[in-house]
C-alpha cells in the first residue's frame, strides 16, 4: 500500500490544537510505494517533520465566517409611566443571539455592557432566527418622566459581533396622580353611581351616605383610570349609620364593604376588602379603615362600596376613598 510523506522544517512552527500555520515552499509531500521512507529527497538538506498518510483524503474546506453582523433602524418608545415599547431593530444575518439593554438616556455603554446587561435598566437576549426585524417584547420597570434609548448588539453563530445600533431618545409619562381622592368635602355625589337606594351628599359631617333600597346594595364609582397590570392600594374610610326610618339605631349584625371590578355593575371582581365596617349595636358604628392592594387588569377599575347585610333603610356613610399606586 502507498504511503504519503509530507516533510516540514523544524523551523516551521507547528501549530497548536485547532489552527494552522502557513507552510513554506521547502514542505514537500512524498510518496513511497514501500511505505518505508528511507531515504526521502527534499529541497534542502537540514532536520524536518515528517507527518504520513496511509492514502490522500478529499474534502472540501470552508472559509470560516468572519463578518459581523450589521445592525440598524433600531427603535423604542414610551409606555405610559414605567413602561416601553416597539423595540426591535434590524440584522442583516439570520442566526445567533440579540442582546438588548435599556439604558438611562446619558448613558453610553459598550457592546460588552449590552451583552452583560450592565447598567441596564432593562436588559435581555433572544434568538435570532432570521433576517429583517427583530421585535422585542414591551418592558417594563422604568421610572417616570425619565429619559431613555434602547441599545441594541447582535452576536452570530460565528462569535462576530455587530455594531452597538441605539435608538431615538424616549421619555416616559409624568407619574399620575392619585387615581381616586375624594375626602368629600365638597359634593362629588355626581362621580357615584346609586344602586336602587337612596345616595345623599352630606356637607356637614363631609360624607356620602346611602340608604338601602333592599339588602345588598350600595354606590360605585365612575371609572377610575389605571395602568394594567399595576398594583394599586384602595383604602376606604366608612361607617355603618342603619339609620331606619329616619332613627339611628345600629345593630352588630349588619356589615359594609367594598368591593373592586373592571366593570360598573362590580361584575370582573378584581379584589374586595377583606376587613368591614360594623354596626356596634349601641349608635352609629364606628368610623372604620378598610384597605386592600388590586392589581389592574386593563385601563378602568370602579369600586363599590355596599352593605353586606341588612334590609331596606338601613344606611351607611362614607368619609373618604383614595387609590394610590401600591
Amino acid at each position: 500500500m502507498p504511503k504519503y510523506f509530507i516533510t516540514i522544517p523544524n523551523s516551521v512552527t507547528l501549530p497548536t490544537d485547532g489552527n494552522k500555520v502557513a507552510l513554506t515552499s521547502a514542505c514537500e509531500l512524498h510518496r513511497d510505494d514501500s511505505g518505508v521512507p528511507n531515504a526521502l529527497t527534499v529541497a534542502a538538506a537540514g532536520a524536518y517533520n515528517m507527518f504520513v498518510a496511509d492514502a490522500p483524503g478529499t474534502g472540501t474546506a470552508t472559509a470560516p465566517d468572519v463578518t459581523a453582523p450589521i445592525l440598524s433602524a433600531p427603535t423604542g418608545a414610551a409606555n405610559g409611566a414605567t413602561g416601553a415599547t416597539t423595540l426591535g431593530v434590524t440584522t442583516d444575518e439570520g442566526n445567533g443571539t440579540l442582546y438588548w439593554g435599556i439604558y438611562p438616556s446619558a448613558s453610553t455603554p459598550s457592546a460588552a455592557d449590552i451583552v452583560a446587561g450592565t447598567g441596564a435598566t432593562v436588559s435581555g437576549s433572544q434568538a435570532v432566527s432570521g433576517t429583517g426585524a427583530q421585535v422585542v417584547a414591551d418592558q417594563t420597570g422604568l421610572t417616570a418622566s425619565t429619559g431613555y434609548k434602547a441599545h441594541y448588539v447582535h452576536d452570530d453563530a460565528a462569535a462576530n459581533r455587530s455594531n452597538v445600533a441605539t435608538s431615538a431618545t424616549f421619555t416616559t409619562e409624568a407619574a399620575a396622580a392619585y387615581p381616586w381622592d375624594d375626602d368629600f368635602t365638597s359634593d362629588t355625589s355626581a362621580n357615584y353611581t346609586s344602586g336602587d337606594g337612596t345616595m345623599v351628599y352630606n356637607g356637614t359631617d363631609d360624607q356620602l351616605e346611602y340608604t338601602l333600597g333592599s339588602a345588598w346594595t350600595g354606590f360605585t364609582t365612575t371609572a377610575i383610570t389605571v395602568e394594567d397590570g399595576v398594583s394599586y392600594t384602595v383604602t376606604i374610610e366608612a361607617q355603618m349609620l342603619l339609620g331606619d326610618g329616619g332613627a339611628e339605631n345600629p345593630v352588630s349584625s349588619v356589615m359594609g364593604e367594598f368591593i373592586v371590578g373592571t366593570t360598573a355593575g362590580g361584575s370582573n371582581i378584581l379584589g374586595s376588602s377583606t376587613d368591614r365596617f360594623l354596626g356596634d349595636g349601641a349608635g352609629a358604628g364606628a368610623v372604620m379603615t378598610l384597605t386592600q392592594t388590586i392589581v389592574a387588569s386593563g385601563t378602568a377599575m370602579y369600586i363599590t362600596i355596599r352593605s353586606r347585610a341588612g334590609t331596606a333603610g338601613k344606611k351607611f356613610a362614607v368619609h373618604s376613598i383614595l387609590v394610590e399606586p401600591a
